[in-house]
């Protein structure tokens, strides 16, 4: 068990933020990722943005998510492999 504290700060606007802090006691740890876009051009409106922001974000999700599955297959192919050992020195 490990007591985590998450502190979260977004601005608001040039001169605000707005800070949340909790705490818990888990087994489990958290993870905590931002996704940041951002579009430059000359007189560009929101609309002609959003097609390849929403691209941009659908890849950075995706990613988030392969890795996930890439960390978790790794996991079972351990514990396969603990089993499979687990077994054999039960045999013996």
């Amino acid at each position: 068990m490990c007591k985590v504290t998450t502190v979260n700060s977004v601005s608001q606007g040039i001169s605000g933020t707005k800070t949340s802090t909790s705490s818990e006691t888990s087994n489990i740890e958290k993870y905590s990722t931002r996704v940041l876009s951002t579009a430059n051009k000359v007189n560009l409106k929101f609309e002609n943005a959003m097609p390849v922001l929403e691209d941009e974000l659908v890849k950075v999700i995706t990613g988030i998510f392969l890795k996930i599955k890439i960390e978790m297959e790794m996991i079972f192919m351990y514990l396969d492999e603990y089993k499979k050992m687990a077994k054999f020195y039960y045999v013996i």
